[in-house]
């Protein structure tokens, strides 16, 4: 199976659109067995529409409206792109991008503040008790758990709202900065 990315030619003459208008209205280049799959909707609106498809290994595709053959790896990640590109559509399919981005790097922010934390230990800018005593305010809890739930927003709040004096400003206003740079609220 071949792998191709093609346009529409003029329908009687063959010329591709990419080359002059289709006087005769367009068609699909003649590539024996052409299988229309996919076309890069995320740069619509275009005069020269980019389509994917498939053919037989023994189809011709050295004809007008062949744009290129790829290899069945990078045609996948051509359309993978795509697909990327297009975005979401529903607002179910943007809260799952979202959400899924966040669980994505959940793991790297819950590391961050962990060894963040381990620093002021180990720089005795905090003992071992005090580590631990974190877990006595409430709201540090809360922010864990709200982590763990890729609920971002809400534990921003929890650990602004924290009482303990071993989250200095500073160190509330980092731990937040780096979950607003992961709210991923654009579709």
């Amino acid at each position: 199976m071949q792998y191709i990315k093609f346009t529409y030619v003029d329908s009687i003459t063959g010329i591709s659109i990419a080359s002059e208008p289709a006087q005769n209205g367009p068609a699909f280049p003649p590539v024996a067995g052409l299988e229309f799959t996919w076309a890069r909707e995320s740069r619509y609106p275009t005069d020269v529409p980019e389509f994917f498809g498939t053919c037989p290994d023994d189809s011709n595709v050295q004809v007008d409206g062949v744009l290129g053959v790829y290899l069945q790896a990078d045609w996948e990640t051509v359309r993978e792109d795509e697909m990327r590109a297009r975005g979401p559509q529903t607002q179910f399919e943007k809260d799952q991008s979202r959400y899924t981005k966040r669980a994505a790097v959940k793991d790297e922010l819950l590391a961050y503040m962990a060894a963040d934390n381990m620093s002021r230990v180990r720089s005795e800018v905090w003992t071992v008790p005090d580590l631990t005593s974190l877990l006595d305010d409430p709201a540090v809890v809360a922010a864990n758990s709200l982590m763990g739930t890729l609920s971002f927003e809400l534990a921003a709040q929890q650990i602004q709202a924290a009482t303990t004096p071993l989250l200095t400003p500073e160190i509330k206003a980092d731990w937040v900065s780096r979950l607003e740079a992961h709210y991923y609220l654009e579709g």
